[in-house]
């Protein structure tokens, strides 16, 4: 039996018959160390006595086995992490974020999403920071557009409240109240007399 391992399939079989030793089709499977194409083993292995015309079963590499890249969209990043190591993947976690939809701690968005990797490849996930939260700043006393612009460049929307048609043009109330914590794009209503 001559040594057929390590070799092409083509190869091996050439060996094979020279040898004047039977080739029945080969079966594959996935290897993670051995070409595609390439013997992984055969069997009687080598060095084996073997009568002419006797059969060869030849193992043939398939390649590295594609793993499908699981969502884990909106998991946690524990969670996420043990389903992407548990399908034989790598996990790196770019720069947190802010979000209004996803809770914090669990993942906004995956690179890639979809598609297949190969085992110890690298997904890389964005973690969410939660609602970006301001501090809502104290516009009493100001003008309409003053205080209006202070909320706006806080990341805040402005409901105004006109009182007695709001002919002095002063911001009597404001709620939310200064030093609040609030989501970033809350809406605060202010009293203008």
């Amino acid at each position: 039996m001559p040594e057929v391992v390590g070799a092409t399939q083509q190869v091996a079989t050439t060996r094979l018959r020279e040898a004047r030793l039977a080739v029945p089709t080969p079966t594959q499977e996935f290897s993670e160390t051995v070409p595609a194409g390439t013997v992984i083993r055969s069997s009687p292995a080598r060095g084996a006595q073997l009568k002419a015309g006797s059969p060869v079963q030849l193992v043939v590499s398939k390649g590295r086995q594609p793993i499908a890249v699981p969502d884990v969209r909106g998991q946690t990043e524990d969670a996420a992490r043990s389903v992407l190591t548990g399908s034989g993947l790598t996990v790196t976690t770019g720069p947190l974020e802010f979000s209004d939809t996803v809770p914090q701690g669990s993942v906004i968005s995956q690179t890639p999403a979809s598609g297949n990797l190969f085992r110890g490849q690298q997904v890389t996930l964005v973690i969410s920071k939660g609602p970006e939260m301001v501090s809502v700043p104290s516009v009493l006393d100001m003008s309409t557009t003053q205080a209006r612009q202070t909320l706006e460049g806080a990341g805040l929307k402005v409901k105004v409240n006109r009182i007695f048609g709001g002919l002095l043009d002063t911001v009597r109330n404001q709620d939310p109240t200064s030093g609040t914590s609030v989501r970033k794009g809350t809406e605060v209503t202010i009293s203008v007399v």
